[in-house]
């Protein structure tokens, strides 16, 4: 969608408003500030104006750590790290770092709170803390509606398309589909924030902010994260059909209008064999390369046969 110079501002403008609303109360630096600047706005440009109250909403439930660290200094003290995740936290060095509080009250209301941490250590580019800014707003975006469920008297917490129990006792449900998908999302809301440079922007601060981000070039920057799974991913999730299915279900959390699409073009039971499929992948490290490939070939038969249906 192209804007006018006028829309554009208007939508930073908004945007920085509606923080500023949040932050009322809170200590926040000027890096994390201009970061959350970049990002509301990127997701207003993206999803439309129409979603300000959800998006909005979204941020209110986020309480954002900067950090000038690595992810592992700053995590190996949280009490809710386990010695596994650490060690994927070591090895990984991720920018950004979600924990989710989700609590049912007894007159079933609910506390819902999540804290996102940004590293910054200094051997990134800002576009890269960027991203993976998006990325965890975005599943909190994808989450507003509909986020608790109950199948079978078992409570779920919703991210996106994948469910997770409140007891952890088991993989979330659709959930390297549901990161697929996300990071692919997330590079497209980028690119809505680096085409704010086509605009005559007023605000000087946001306007040194892209200059800051825009060292690095869109045309630079591959989708990051997931990255054996993604390019298998890519061809759904760039299907017009389904990209305008999921990019609508997924917000108001009618997953399983997205399920019922899938296996209308494919067959019964095709969309939790794709997620299976990619679970695998990311999952079964140990397995053989053959176990490896097959889940590989399952994954790109479901999402080829998706996508030349007519």
């Amino acid at each position: 969608m192209r804007y006018t110079n006028n829309e554009i501002n208007s939508i930073i403008n908004k945007s920085k408003m509606l923080v500023d609303i949040i932050n009322e109360d809170k200590s926040v630096s000027k890096e994390l500030e201009s970061i959350e600047y970049l990002v509301f706005a990127g997701l207003l440009s993206y999803y439309g104006e129409e979603t300000t109250d959800i998006i909005f909403k979204a941020f209110q439930q986020i309480d954002f750590i900067y950090n000038k660290g690595s992810a592992f200094e700053c995590l190996v003290n949280h009490p809710d790290m386990t010695d596994e995740y650490l060690d994927f936290v070591k090895k990984g060095d991720p920018a950004a770092f979600v924990h989710s509080n989700i609590k049912i009250k007894d007159s079933n209301d609910l506390d819902i709170k999540y804290t996102i941490y940004l590293f910054d250590k200094g051997d990134r580019p800002y576009v890269a803390l960027l991203e993976e800014a998006i990325h965890e707003v975005n599943h909190i975006v994808n989450s507003v509606e509909k986020v608790v469920w109950n199948f079978n008297g078992c409570n779920y917490a919703r991210s996106g398309i994948s469910f997770a129990s409140f007891s952890g006792s088991s993989i979330p449900e659709f959930i390297n589909l549901e990161e697929s998908i996300n990071v692919l999302q997330s590079h497209e809301i980028l690119k809505h924030i680096y085409q704010f440079t086509d605009y005559d922007i007023e605000d000087q601060s946001f306007k040194d902010s892209l200059d800051k981000m825009a060292v690095v070039s869109y045309e630079d920057r591959e989708p990051a994260g997931y990255e054996s799974i993604v390019p298998i991913v890519k061809p759904l999730y760039e299907d017009e059909h389904f990209n305008l299915v999921l990019k609508k279900k997924r917000m108001s959390g009618d997953i399983n209008v997205i399920v019922a699409d899938f296996d209308s073009k494919t067959s019964d039971g095709s969309f939790e064999e794709l997620s299976s499929s990619l679970d695998s992948i990311i999952f079964d490290r140990s397995s053989s390369f053959l176990k490896y490939y097959e889940n590989q070939s399952t994954a790109k038969r479901l999402v080829k046969q998706y996508v030349e249906h007519r």
